[in-house]
């Protein structure tokens, strides 16, 4: 995987990305919530959102246009989206806990900014 800082860059990237489908769906702060989990030993980020509901009819349709806004918003930035895996929840799923609990391996998005700043 790319060095500490490009890591870093994916991660606010991404996170701006996911605040302007945000904005597009009109979520507010409270709506959602984004989890990022960055796998060296794969070379891949991780990225985890819960959220309220998600546009879409089937979980699959859900997870298909959170991935195409994605990739529309990546589409120039290929090697970040060939390392991006991306996983939704709702929050009744994340309460549900079991399969659908958010692994300690997960930092909240934030966090991991907040964290990478002061390195």
């Amino acid at each position: 995987m790319a060095g500490q800082n490009s890591i870093r860059q994916s991660i606010r990237r991404l996170d701006g990305i996911i605040r302007s489908y945000a904005v597009k769906h009109g979520w507010k702060a409270a709506d959602y919530q984004v989890y990022v989990h960055i796998n060296e030993t794969w070379g891949n980020i991780q990225l985890l959102i819960a959220a309220k509901h998600f546009p879409g009819k089937t979980p699959e349709d859900q997870w298909v246009a959170v991935l195409e806004y994605l990739e529309s918003e990546l589409k120039n930035d290929r090697p970040l989206l060939d390392a991006l895996h991306l996983t939704l929840q709702t929050f009744d799923q994340v309460a549900e806990g079991g399969l659908y609990a958010i692994g300690e391996q997960f930092v909240p998005i934030g966090e991991f900014i907040a964290s990478a700043s002061t390195v």
